[in-house]
């Protein structure tokens, strides 16, 4: 679980750092990649309450919000 675990921030990593390129750009073409990882990220908080325990919830419950806060900013400034 702990590789697939920091695998799993490894290419999330990359990909909001290639996405960066593009909220230069515009933040609309970024919009459906953040919510689709925020989803992401809560299915997945959920599957690790069901079958692991607490402590790597806490992780992707955080991403998540951080993610619905990005989303709701640039929803609020548009």
């Amino acid at each position: 679980y702990g590789l697939f675990a920091a695998f799993n921030c490894l290419v999330e990593a990359v990909l909001f750092w290639q996405l960066a390129r593009l909220a230069k750009a515009g933040a609309a073409y970024g919009q459906p990649i953040v919510v689709l990882y925020c989803m992401a990220n809560l299915g997945y908080a959920l599957l690790v309450l069901r079958y692991f325990f607490i402590v790597p919830l806490v992780p992707d419950v955080v991403i998540a919000v951080c993610l619905a806060l990005a989303w709701w900013r640039e929803l609020k400034v548009d």
